[in-house]
């Protein structure tokens, strides 16, 4: 699923972590009211490794 996620799915939000690390969010392709939220890490040769991934409420991230 997250590889499915990194390479076609739409990015609904990205936050910056520190210099070389995102938070990048992603619509839960199952649950409608989740997120996933996946932390990349980038080294000064462009490597991306996944540091780790979770869900969170949508609400978090939406506002009315």
């Amino acid at each position: 699923m997250i590889y499915d996620l990194l390479i076609s799915a739409e990015v609904v939000g990205v936050l910056k972590q520190n210099y070389n690390k995102f938070m990048i969010y992603y619509t839960h392709p199952t649950k409608e009211s989740k997120d996933v939220c996946i932390v990349i890490g980038i080294d000064d040769f462009k490597n991306i490794s996944i540091i780790t991934n979770f869900t969170k409420n949508r609400d978090y991230r939406v506002r009315e």
